[in-house]
Formats: structure tokens, C-alpha cells, sequence
């Protein structure tokens, strides 16, 4: 039987499940799609009864297979969502959704009754807790709305714990917080302190886990001790086989829907231009604050690839057969072509409304539409990481989506001429990361 290591790995789409040998090596990979439920409210939501039953499923069958033997388990997922249970650990609300709207006065009250508590504007109160008003994807927001605007639900809960620590809790029985969960814009975490934020102490922090930084517990199956992993926010846990490839200093860009630009070598406080310009702190699991920058690189570019393949009559997928072509690329720069995001407001570098839309009709041919394009995010990109201070990384790595864009990546480089441009090779890398944190692989 072969010695494995589990990882669960929960994204908002897809739900996998890896197993690791004993050197880091995926031996097999499933992958899971649940549809989406509705909250108490009508809105979409995650079915956690669903997933909550196909982790144990999954367990089970590993527990009684005769070709696997397992010595570790550990869990990953998408962060800004609790899960509410009761003293017996089972759910008593929705997982309410992140991107579930919450009415205006909310955050209006909320933002009132923290500078009644302790003085702070909305902008203090950010840089303190690193975390910008975005709604329930400050996870914070959530208690305190279910709190105050749900009390029969609030009367219920024993425990909220972050996903990725309730994902652990079904393994294992244990429930904890970690530091990843609450550095990802929680508005729960005083960053200047390194203690919860002052509203937090009292009836809120009653309803909060034990903060752990410890690797893993224990269960015994069958006279076999296994590790339990505690779990860990998705993108700090994609950082972390990063750490372990290199010591020297270097940013990591995660693409995707969201590129999000990661600097764990920046420790300085954050400023108000960086806040405003959508820039962030996580904590790494043993809470070493990592600068962050974001931008919603994916989303505009499929939006703006949509324009350009209707303009031109094109083919949806059009850009999958156009390659970099040096010279047209020399050529848009020369147009000094003014660029507007359509889909950026309130994120990113260049947070303001645009009044305005990119003009399409200057350019002659999709490709070279395209090239501008790709050019004008590239910038975007750059601008980002120009607010983590990049000035003593080398290396930069680029992960997901855009790291196999060769067109994205030429321009990168080229327009980063004294960086190393790196397109990360990394297969899995969240659920790597959760693999290596496990059996401390990774550098801290």
C-alpha cells in the first residue's frame, strides 16, 4: 500500500481532492462540481451540506482502501466565508456567499459603530485591519450583520469558523482560526497590534475558534495515527511552494479572474494611496504579514477579447491562434492609445469610474486589437506591482491562467526588462501548498 498524503483543495467552482506520495508527487486527482443552493434570503450560495457530505464520502472510501495507506490529510479553500455551527458542530445558517449584496445601511452602521467604538474613519479603519470596504468579502461584516440583523440565527451559533478551518473541523473535531483566514481582508485583524480589532473583542470574538499555529492534530483510524492539517486560506497557500523554490526575494502575480500581485518580502504598513489603489496584507500561517496588490485582470480581458471578436466578426476564441508578433507590437505602442477598463470600477490600480470606452475602430485588424490589448493590461499589471515595492525582487512569477498567454508574457517581459520574467511551472500549486505546510517543506 502506497503512503499518501490528502489534500482536499475547495474553490468556488471546483472541489478536488489530491493525493500526494511521500515526495510531493500527485499519484491521482478527482474533481467535484456542486450546484449552487439559495440562503435564507433567496441568494446563491455554496451547498455546504453537499460538500460537507463529500468530504466525508471521500474519507471513507480512502480510510478503507487496500491500495493507499493515508499518513496526512490537509484542506484548502477560497477565503471570506464562515460556516456557523451549533455546539454540535453541524451548520445553522447558509454559507452565506461573499458576493451576496447586503443592503447599504449595513456597512453605513457598521463603519458608524466602529468610530463610535474606537475613533477610527472607514479609511483608518482599513489601513489598521488591511482590509477596504468590499462588502461581505470583508468576512467580518458578516457577524456582525447576522448579529444584528439575524439575532435568532446569531442565538444559534456556537462557532464560526473560516471554510478552510470547518473543512479540517469535519476531519478532525477540532475548532480553530488561523492566521491565513483572518489576514485575508476580514476586517477582523488589527495588523498594527497583532491582536483582533477592538470590535471584535467581546461578543464577536466568543462566537471565534482558538487561534492555532500549530501544523496539524491528530486522529487515530484503524491504530493508525494520522495528521490532520488546520487548513489554510487558498492564496496563501498558493504562495507557499514559492517560498520553498526560492529564498531570495520575488513577486508572485496569481492569474486568473483576479490577478492578484503578491510581495512576502514587503513588511512595511500599508498607506492610503496603496489602500486606495486596492492594495491589501495577508498573513502567511504563522502570521508574517505578505504585501498584496489586485486588479480584476481576467474579467476585463474577457470582456474587452468579447468586444474585439464582435467588432471584427471573429471567432469567440480568435486569440487562441494569434502568436506575439514583434512588430505590430511596435506599433500599437507608437498609437499612444488611451485605454479605459470597463469592468474595474472600485478595484485595481486605476479605481475610478471610467466615463469613457476603449475605441476599437482605430485599430485595422483583431490582431493588432489584440496586441494593444494585452499591452494596455500588461500596464495595469506593472502599476500593481509598482505598489508593492518590487525594487529589491529579482524574479517575478507568474501563475494561472495568463502564465500561458505567450503574448501577455513577451510583453511582461519585455516591458520589465530588468526582472526575471518567470512562468511558474508549478502544477496545483494551492494544493501543493497545503501539502508542504503539512510536512514543513516550505520556507518561513
Amino acid at each position: 500500500m502506497k503512503k499518501v498524503t490528502a489534500i482536499f483543495d475547495v474553490g468556488k467552482t471546483n472541489k478536488k481532492l489530491l493525493l500526494f506520495d511521500l515526495s510531493g508527487r500527485v499519484l491521482h486527482e478527482a474533481t467535484e462540481q456542486f450546484e449552487l443552493t439559495t440562503d435564507d434570503d433567496g441568494d446563491p450560495c455554496e451547498n455546504v451540506q453537499a460538500l460537507t457530505q463529500w468530504i466525508r464520502t471521500q474519507w471513507q472510501a480512502l480510510l478503507a482502501s487496500k491500495k493507499v495507506s493515508v499518513t496526512g490529510v490537509n484542506f484548502t479553500a477560497y477565503g471570506a466565508s464562515f460556516v456557523h455551527i451549533d455546539g454540535k458542530g453541524n451548520p445553522v445558517t447558509p454559507l452565506y456567499d461573499y458576493m451576496k449584496p447586503v443592503p447599504g445601511r449595513v456597512q453605513k452602521e457598521f463603519y458608524a459603530h466602529i468610530k463610535q467604538l474606537t475613533g477610527l474613519t472607514r479609511q483608518q479603519f482599513a489601513r489598521t485591519t488591511c482590509s477596504p470596504a468590499m462588502g461581505l468579502i470583508n468576512s467580518g461584516l458578516q457577524l456582525y450583520w447576522i448579529k444584528n440583523y439575524k439575532p435568532t440565527l446569531w442565538k444559534q451559533i456556537h462557532t464560526s469558523l473560516h471554510l478552510p478551518q470547518y473543512l479540517a473541523f469535519i476531519i478532525s473535531g477540532k475548532w480553530l482560526t488561523d492566521y491565513t483566514s483572518l489576514g485575508c481582508h476580514t476586517g477582523l485583524w488589527d495588523f498594527d497590534s497583532f491582536r483582533y480589532a477592538r470590535w471584535v473583542r467581546g461578543d464577536i470574538a466568543k462566537k471565534l475558534a482558538p487561534i492555532t499555529t500549530q501544523r496539524f492534530t491528530y486522529v487515530t483510524r484503524k491504530g493508525q495515527r494520522i495528521k490532520v492539517g488546520c487548513g489554510l486560506h487558498d492564496s496563501s497557500a498558493a504562495l507557499l511552494p514559492y517560498r520553498h523554490l526560492s529564498a531570495k526575494p520575488f513577486i508572485l502575480i496569481s492569474t486568473g479572474t483576479w490577478s492578484i500581485q503578491l510581495n512576502p518580502f514587503d513588511t512595511t504598513p500599508l498607506t492610503t494611496n496603496q489602500l486606495r489603489k486596492d492594495c491589501l496584507r495577508y498573513l502567511q500561517p504563522h502570521g508574517q504579514p505578505v504585501k498584496a496588490s489586485r486588479l480584476l485582470l481576467g474579467r476585463e480581458y474577457d470582456y474587452q477579447v468579447n468586444r474585439i471578436a464582435k467588432h471584427f466578426h471573429c471567432a469567440p476564441d480568435f486569440f487562441q491562434r494569434i502568436e506575439f508578433d514583434e512588430h505590430l507590437f511596435l506599433k500599437v505602442c507608437a498609437l499612444n492609445d488611451e485605454f479605459f477598463p470597463a469592468c474595474m470600477h472600485g478595484t485595481g490600480p486605476r479605481p475610478a469610474l471610467q466615463t469613457s470606452e476603449w475605441n476599437l475602430a482605430q485599430f485595422g485588424t483583431a490582431q493588432a486589437c489584440y496586441h494593444c490589448l494585452l499591452l494596455h493590461l500588461v500596464g495595469l499589471v506593472i502599476e500593481s506591482i509598482q505598489l508593492i515595492n518590487p525594487s529589491q525582487v529579482e524574479t517575478i512569477y507568474v501563475d494561472g491562467g495568463f502564465a500561458r498567454n505567450t503574448v501577455f508574457m513577451k510583453i511582461l517581459a519585455l516591458m520589465l526588462p530588468q526582472k526575471k520574467i518567470v512562468a511558474a511551472s508549478l502544477p496545483q500549486a494551492t494544493a501543493r501548498g497545503a501539502f508542504q505546510y503539512l510536512h514543513n517543506r516550505v520556507g518561513e
